[in-house]
């Protein structure tokens, strides 16, 4: 199952405040959490264009996380800091590009 912790398209390109409801699912699924993020579908199409563009897409997927035994505030901590980590790091290798 696919879950966007941000509950919505972003309006810049960035990621959004996650929703807490997230860590409910999690807390409930009691099941390892394989964090994804992707990087460029914003540029490819911006959620004020009515047509995409082509623009290179990456995702980058993170090791399991086994998140049980934690509260709401400790999932999300987790989330929010691995999700901006890989973030950075796909956006920070260029090597796709060249």
């Amino acid at each position: 199952m696919n879950i966007y912790p941000e509950a919505q398209r972003t309006s810049d390109g960035n990621i959004g405040p996650l929703q807490r409801g997230v860590a409910l699912i999690i807390r409930r699924a009691r099941v390892p959490v394989i964090p994804a993020v992707i990087c460029g579908s914003y540029d490819a199409w911006p959620i004020h264009r009515p047509w995409f563009r082509t623009f290179p897409i990456r995702v980058k997927y993170g090791p399991p996380l086994d998140l049980a035994g934690l509260d709401a505030d400790q999932i999300m901590a987790i989330l929010d800091r691995t999700l901006h980590t890989m973030v950075a790091d796909l956006r920070n290798n260029r090597r796709f590009f060249q």
